[in-house]
């Protein structure tokens, strides 16, 4: 994986990585505020993600469209089907009305952030 760190401001940089896979090249530019170690700390980070199969390109896709695709696609995989219908009331009535409309591009692979949904009292293993 290859990546460079370009100083944009006084304290901003703009990390440059290639997040292409096999022949096909994509380039991923992210800024960030701070000093030129805190930059290089960052770029090691997301080259290891990319490196580990861990990267999850940034995305407009809501909880909403996401829940209903894992249930529909996923669940039904490695679920029970008792579970997939109490997941799908739990999603219907609780976490989609709070939920519907934010999106996920603040998420990340993190087991604990990305694996599990949290509303309110009630936590859900994604």
């Amino acid at each position: 994986m290859r990546g460079n760190i370009t100083r944009r401001g006084k304290s901003s940089w703009r990390l440059k990585y290639d997040v292409g896979t096999g022949s096909e090249r994509r380039i991923a530019y992210v800024t960030v505020r701070g000093t030129r170690k805190q930059a290089e700390a960052e770029l090691a980070k997301r080259l290891t993600e990319l490196a580990e199969g861990r990267y999850v390109p940034p995305t407009v896709e809501t909880v909403e469209s996401y829940a209903r695709y894992w249930i529909a696609d996923i669940a039904l995989t490695s679920r029970a089907a008792i579970t997939i219908e109490r997941f799908r009331r739990c999603f219907v009535h609780t976490s989609f009305p709070a939920l519907a409309q934010s999106n996920c591009r603040g998420w990340t692979a993190r087991p604990s952030i990305a694996s599990t949904l949290r509303v309110g009292k009630w936590a859900w293993r994604l």
